[in-house]
């Protein structure tokens, strides 16, 4: 009899295992993909082969998962990787049994309480921290943390934190957030918005009726302007004007920042040869610049025995030394200048921070008011403002001639025998520097310098007075061209052996290939023109919004091996980039005769995701520290952007 009671207990046992793992396989974990337009690769790494993309809401059957990727079963029935961060998982096992429905759902009511008394909550310790679908600066954004409202933290990874964002999760850097001191989901209450402003940062931006780039536009809008937000998708903003509503790209927006205090702002003229600049207002404090006698300077009101300075330079002055003039006098005097920069900004305010308020272009005169260590202030159709006067060159020095005039841009500039690189280098040329031109035969100028003999100066270094000729003949007449200096801002890129940064080196290189380009009438977007961090998408965004008819991306390479030399250029798509990333190449190895490391393949963001024909170009290795000091030099900076000059015009031709 016990015999035959464990015999049954046995068989009782085993079929209620064999049950529950029929239930298990019949409902095999399932996942959604809660972004939109996730890359499946080959293997668990962003190195991993691209095998397709898939779109939001697509379920998929969930087969592996390896650290933060997750390997799914596609419709095809082949499968591929994906980083778990993009996924949310499904529970199917709550309908495999009904009948444990309201035990089920009192469990899961018992651990959500559980996890809301032992969550840990975070806070935004700036306002409008950016919430990104992904930890890194290059996924999508989905919106911005309120400061000082609780968020839920989910994970962390590297310099990034998952936190409970509305309706899913999102990522955030750690370096803004903190933790809060009061734990309580309930601080997450629902507050009412405030009202939403953002600042257009692109020269243009279109108004479209609705929120894609096919749609009809109904306005524009200019740099600097603010409008209105109503609502917000992931990547348009429906914006309000003054007569008329429609949707604007957001990546070319950027949030309005609070209003600073308004300070009176009076005006000092010098009394003494030399004056200091103090970091402080004492007597003992650091000196940081010096003013001279009749030095007319804005500043704020006096405190005390101290005006503090107005502008980028920082400091303070005693007032024993100066006089106050009304801003009718300080105004008063004013000089021709003329603009040597390609668009010169014009600001509210003495500061970069500034809001912009009206450009100037090349080799346009301009009165100027006032100048004020790097900023003079100066006549706009508008009223005034302040422009950085390192563009500017005063026309006094120019003799007042018919005939085509040419103004040097960059300090140094070489000048040569012969209309050729190759041309024996007979004298340097100083920035602003203006010149008559005898004769323009095609890339070069040829002028008279002051000993009396002739001398050729490359024509896309200096601007001229006269506007480039609509040469219809041209490949590159009215051709679109996004010209990308790499890296920029903190980030460096790499750095050679005597300290060349590569930020520094591919923007020299992007603003002479710009000028170059210009004199052939092309219509040419540099991504940045200063020393500022961009993100890998808004390049790529840039070439779309413009629909350029070729991009170029300029770097400098770095490897350990420092032996390592060469021009190297890459690709992504066969038909699309290959023909004009080949065409560069190769006329960049025959003018600069480094070694050839081939037009390639490459994985690259800015080419990869680029929709336009798109190249990405090395023009040399920093880590070597012969290569460093050679493309350092002017003749290998002509000789280069020469050589992609005339890949450009071998690309329009045969395109």
């Amino acid at each position: 009899m016990l015999r035959r009671h464990i015999s049954l207990s046995l068989i009782l046992t085993l079929l209620l295992s064999i049950f529950s793992l029929s239930i298990n396989q019949t409902y095999a974990q399932q996942v959604t993909i809660i972004s939109d337009s996730v890359i499946v690769r080959d293997a668990p790494n962003i190195g991993g082969k691209v095998l397709t993309e898939i779109e939001k809401g697509n379920t998929f059957e969930l087969i592996d998962q390896q650290n933060d990727w997750s390997k799914i079963k596609l419709n095809n029935g082949t499968s591929g990787w994906i980083a778990s961060w993009l996924l949310e998982t499904i529970d199917n096992t709550a309908s495999a049994n009904q009948n444990n429905v309201e035990k089920d759902t009192e469990l899961v009511i018992e651990k959500e309480k559980e996890k809301v008394s032992t969550s840990e909550y975070v806070i935004s310790t700036v306002d409008n921290l950016r919430v990104r679908n992904g930890p890194g600066l290059d996924y999508e954004s989905l919106g911005y943390m309120d400061k000082n409202k609780n968020y839920t933290k989910v994970s962390e990874q590297g310099d990034w934190t998952k936190i409970q964002y509305n309706d899913t999760t999102g990522w955030a850097a750690s370096r803004y957030l903190t933790a809060s001191n009061n734990n309580n989901p309930q601080s997450e209450s629902v507050e009412e918005p405030e009202e939403k402003t953002v600042t257009v940062i692109v020269p243009i931006l279109n108004i479209r009726q609705s929120a894609n780039t096919t749609s009809d536009i109904v306005g524009q809008l200019k740099e600097g302007e603010i409008v209105q937000v109503i609502q917000q998708t992931d990547e348009w903003l429906q914006v309000k004007t003054e007569n008329k509503t429609g949707w604007v790209a957001a990546e070319f927006t950027t949030e309005k920042q609070t209003a600073p205090i308004e300070i009176e702002q009076k005006w000092v003229t010098v009394n003494v040869d030399s004056l200091n600049i103090r970091k402080q207002p004492s007597t003992t404090s650091e000196i940081v610049g010096k003013v001279t006698i009749n030095d007319i300077l804005a500043v704020n009101e006096k405190q005390d025995e101290w005006y503090e300075l107005v502008g980028d330079q920082k400091g303070w002055i005693n007032a024993s030394f100066v006089s106050e003039t009304n801003e009718q006098t300080a105004l008063s005097t004013e000089k021709k200048q003329v603009v040597t920069a390609t668009i010169l900004n014009v600001r509210k305010e003495p500061s970069l921070d500034s809001p912009i308020i009206g450009k100037f272009i090349e080799s346009e005169q301009v009165s100027v008011l006032v100048e004020q260590d790097k900023w003079s202030k100066v006549k706009t159709e508008n009223g005034t403002g302040w422009v950085y006067n390192e563009y500017l060159v005063d026309l006094s020095s120019i003799e007042p001639i018919e005939a085509e005039t040419i103004t040097i841009l960059n300090e140094g500039t070489n000048l040569r025998s012969e209309p050729s690189l190759t041309g024996k280098i007979v004298g340097n040329a100083s920035k602003g520097t203006t010149y008559q031109a005898i004769k323009h035969d095609r890339d070069w100028y040829e002028i008279k310098i002051t000993n009396g003999k002739k001398a050729y100066v490359a024509s896309w270094i200096v601007a001229t007075n006269l506007k480039p000729k609509n040469d219809q003949s041209n490949p590159l007449n009215g051709k679109v061209i996004v010209i990308d200096p790499g890296h920029g801002g903190d980030d460096s890129g790499t750095t050679g052996f005597t300290g060349t940064e590569e930020k520094d080196l591919t923007l020299k290189t992007a603003l002479a290939l710009a000028e170059k380009l210009k004199q052939s009438n092309a219509q040419v977007i540099l991504t940045r023109k200063d020393d500022r961090k961009l993100t890998l998408k808004y390049r790529v965004s840039i070439s779309h919004h413009y629909e350029a008819d070729a991009f170029v991306s300029l770097h400098y390479d770095s490897v350990r091996d420092t032996s390592v030399n060469g021009v190297g250029s890459f690709y992504y798509n066969k038909q699309k980039d290959y023909p004009l990333a080949s065409a560069i190449h190769k006329q960049l190895i025959t003018q600069t005769k480094r070694k050839d490391r081939t037009a390639k393949f490459g994985d690259l963001h800015v080419v990869r995701e680029n929709y336009q024909p798109a190249a990405l170009i090395e023009l040399g290795f920093l880590s070597n520290a012969n290569e460093e000091a050679l493309v350092n030099t002017s003749q290998y900076q002509e000789q280069a952007v020469q050589a992609i000059y005339d890949g450009l015009v071998d690309y329009f031709k045969h395109s």
